[in-house]
């Protein structure tokens, strides 16, 4: 999962919508943030 202490609010936010959403997004929004962080 996404570690959320390095995230932006607005990135936190867009996790946690995804996360109840589909978790193939969540896995796409972790190797996004994992990227970038």
């Amino acid at each position: 999962m996404v570690n959320l202490a390095t995230a932006t609010p607005s990135e936190s936010e867009t996790v946690s919508l995804q996360t109840q959403d589909s978790s193939a997004e969540c896995i796409t929004a972790t190797v996004v943030l994992g990227k970038e962080g």
